[in-house]
């Protein structure tokens, strides 16, 4: 169990593998789980999964802190998306996720 925070868009207008792939792609500090639609995120000695749903057009994160949700809002702003929590809550680079933890 965790709390999961998505990039996505409109329902409308979902971001695609292609759009997330090549993102990560681009990105040297991603690297890809067995083509399982997951890449990890590889910085400062963390593994953090980024998850992708083709269902929903989201990529998601378990239990993100500060540092991760700033992480999300740069790949946010590529995607054109928003950062937007279980509830529906919006996200922002001003939100402090630690603050409500």
């Amino acid at each position: 169990m965790g709390y999961e925070i998505h990039i996505e868009r409109e329902k409308e207008n979902k971001i695609t593998f292609e759009e997330w792939n090549n993102y990560v792609e681009k990105s040297s500090d991603f690297k890809e789980i067995e083509s399982q639609q997951i890449y990890v995120w590889e910085v400062d000695g963390l593994k953090i999964p980024f998850t992708f749903s083709e269902q929903y057009g989201w990529v998601s994160v378990k239990n993100p802190n500060d540092f991760i949700l700033k992480k999300m809002v740069e790949i946010s702003k590529v995607l054109k998306g928003s950062i937007v929590g279980e509830e529906g809550e919006g996200y922002d680079e001003k939100f402090s996720f630690e603050e409500f933890g």
